[in-house]
């Protein structure tokens, strides 16, 4: 057998050396280094809402770390009227996934006819890694109220009206 190199597998020795010198995935990863999920949003504002109407958000959440990771999201209290829509699953290191945020409009504290109510939650987002709070929040008018101070019915960039449920 001979042993003798050509040029052309010498260059290919030298690079496959190269390689490993630079690069080690067995050192400990440096603290400044993100790890576990995050999200694209640090709050979810769903703005002025109509009471009776189902509005939806979604969210992006991302791996940033280097091993794929599961996450769950504690339920909200049903007084709240928010659903969280998603299903279980690992989410691969560098890629995203969604879930949906349900609001169901009650103006809660209203007396009558007219006036407003506030919706807030901290959502509750933990995965094997770290926890996040995401905070929630919706401003909800009576049908009176909403006819009388928005009057362009715009929604919040990202915020879907899904169904209405009263009648005019």
């Amino acid at each position: 057998m001979n042993n003798t190199l050509r040029p052309g597998d010498r260059e290919c020795i030298d690079e496959t050396k190269r390689q490993l010198n630079t690069a080690s995935l067995s050192m400990p990863l440096s603290k400044n280094l993100k790890q576990g999920i995050s999200l694209l949003e640090t709050e979810v504002d769903f703005g002025m809402l109509e009471e009776g109407c189902n509005y939806s958000y979604t969210v992006i959440i991302k791996n940033t770390g280097i091993r794929s990771t599961r996450y769950k999201i504690k339920p909200p209290p049903p007084s709240t009227g928010i659903k969280i829509i998603y299903t279980p699953h690992p989410i691969a290191a560098g890629m995203s996934s969604s879930f949906q945020i349900e609001v169901y409009a009650v103006p809660v504290g209203v007396m009558g006819e007219i006036g407003q109510g506030h919706v807030e939650h901290n959502l509750e987002i933990i995965s094997e890694i770290n926890t996040l709070i995401l905070p929630v929040t919706a401003t909800v008018l009576t049908t009176a109220s909403y006819q009388d101070e928005v009057a362009d019915h715009t929604l919040i960039k990202g915020v879907s009206l899904l169904s209405r449920e009263h009648k005019h």
